[in-house]
């Protein structure tokens, strides 16, 4: 299948890809925590997939990395892993809204690509 050579086309793409690689880096670090840093991710609130499936439900994982509230767990290999996959998350989350604003206004200004 042939992606159309169209701005609107594009950015769907763009916003399809950057959805599911963040997605992947979000769930190795659910799976991982919830296996590995059980302490960790009681503390982390039992974030699981299931619950963090939009960017507004996964606003408090985020927010638990991007402020460092991991640090007062007690748990040194759960604070160490959750130092691993901050920059990760925390990018990918913001990077996932940014992508996925712009692509919003790419396609209000070029329309549906001609079939």
């Amino acid at each position: 299948m042939e992606i159309p050579n169209h701005p609107t086309a594009y950015s769907i793409v763009t916003i399809i890809s950057t959805m599911l690689l963040t997605s992947i880096i979000q769930w190795i670090f659910l799976i991982v925590l919830k296996r590995r840093h059980r302490d960790q991710w009681y503390h982390a609130g039992t974030p699981t997939i299931w619950s963090d499936q939009s960017l507004l439900s996964a606003w408090l994982t985020i927010k638990y990395l991007q402020n460092k509230l991991y640090l007062s767990s007690g748990s040194a290999g759960g604070i160490h892993f959750c130092k691993l996959f901050r920059l990760p998350m925390v990018l990918g989350y913001w990077l996932t809204i940014a992508i996925f604003s712009v692509g919003i206004i790419v396609c209000i200004m070029n329309g549906w690509p001609p079939s």
